[in-house]
This record gives C-alpha cells, structure tokens and sequence, in this order.
C-alpha cells in the first residue's frame, strides 16, 4: 500500500474509514475486507474520465492504494456475466466504476482461459469418445452371447413355439458354422446354401409323382420312401 498524492485528483465516491489498527494489506485483515465494498473510495484525475478511475482505502485522513490482492478479496463476489457494464452511478451523483480495471482485466484472463479449456472437448473428441463406446458393448454381447452358444448343449429337436424354433437354428449354427455369425452377410449366405442344398431335392421328389401320373406310371413306394427321408433331412 502506498499513499496517495490527492493534488489533482476528484475524490468521486467516499468510503468508510478503516477502524483497525493493523493496516487492511495484512493477512489477518483479509476476512475483514471479504465483500466489503463500503470501505473503498472512488478517486478521478481532475483531467481524466470515469475509466481513469482509482480505488482507495482512507486510513488516518489518508487515501491509500488497494494491491490486486485486496481487489479480488473486496470484490469476490462480482462475476462477469453476459452484458456486464463496468460503470454504474455513485450514490451522491456521478458515475463511478464497478470493480476496478485492473481487477477487471484478471477477470477477463480467467475467464478466456475457462472457455479454452472447456472448447478444448471438440466435437472429435466426443465422437471417437462414442465410437469407443459402441465397440466395447458390442465386444461386451459378442463375450456373452454368441460365444457362450459354442459351449452349450444342442437343445431337443421338437418345437412348439416360433420363437423357440428360432433360437435352434441359431444355436445349430453356432455349433456347426461359426463363421456363418461373423455378419449379417455371412449369416444369409449361409442360409441361401442351404436353402439350395435342400430345395433342388425336394423339388424333385415333389414333381415326380405329377410327371409319372402324366405319363401314366404308377410311382414306386421306394421313390415315395426318399421323398420323406429327403423332408426329414431338411427338418433337421
């Protein structure tokens, strides 16, 4: 703290003596200077406008300077919102500052280096965040889903329900073509195999009697016998 020169200066706003006798830079005085904004007075260059403005503590008839330090304990509680205008008028006429300058140019730096920071969590980040996300809960059902199916024993032949029949088939697949669940792809083209491998015979078997009453032959129960041993192999 160091006095002040009053010669050419305005004293715009007066604040209230300071009653200790410790001087207010001390550490110990620090909670008495917390919010208390009625100790500060508000002085102007005779020749200079509201933003030439200095705030000052009057100890013993004597105007002394406020350390940055005692700025950010006094004026702890303003914040910088949207629209903050640093000027306001004094209760007895005038304008004068709210926080001081240099206190007001802190703020700023703080608050430029909080929106760095929080604009540092691009939206590339967050996107590769999801994605990470995504493929440890597929990797999670794949875990405890399908390869869990390799190990468990083929369930009975004979199905009621549709959904129960389903699951067999997925089951048998499991078992026999593990591959075949790799995709979605790779699933249809396992099925369209054997689609094909079993339809060509029963077609076949189908159409036999149709062409044999056609031409008049009477169709041997054998031929009848494979078209039934055909259908089991497929229901399998």
């Amino acid at each position: 703290m160091k006095r002040l020169d009053m010669s050419g200066v305005a004293v715009v706003y007066a604040g209230e003596d300071w009653p200790h006798d410790q001087p207010p830079c001390s550490r110990e005085m620090m909670g008495h200077l917390e919010r208390n904004e009625r100790l500060v007075s508000w002085l102007q260059p005779l020749q200079g406008s509201v933003q030439d403005q200095i705030p000052a503590i009057r100890v013993r008839s004597g105007f002394y300077t406020i350390s940055l330090r005692m700025m950010k304990a006094i004026w702890r509680h303003v914040r910088l919102r949207k629209g903050f205008e640093n000027v306001e008028r004094a209760p007895h006429g005038g304008f004068k500052l709210k926080i001081p300058s240099m206190l007001l140019a802190e703020k700023l730096r703080t608050q430029s280096r909080f929106n760095v920071m929080r604009t540092m969590a691009s939206p590339s980040v967050k996107e590769r965040k999801t994605s990470q996300s995504a493929s440890s809960k597929i990797d999670s059902i794949v875990r405890q889903l399908f390869l869990p199916m390799l190990c468990m024993p083929a369930p009975p032949q004979t199905s009621f329900l549709p959904e129960d029949a389903d699951d067999a088939i997925l089951r048998q697949v499991a078992q026999e073509r593990p591959g075949a669940l790799a995709s979605e792809a790779d699933f249809v083209e396992y099925m369209v195999g054997l689609y094909r491998k079993f339809s060509e015979p029963l077609r076949v078997a189908e159409e036999a009697p149709l062409h044999a009453e056609q031409a008049g032959i009477g169709v041997p129960d054998a031929l009848l016998d494979g078209r039934e041993a055909v259908l089991v192999l497929g229901a399998d």
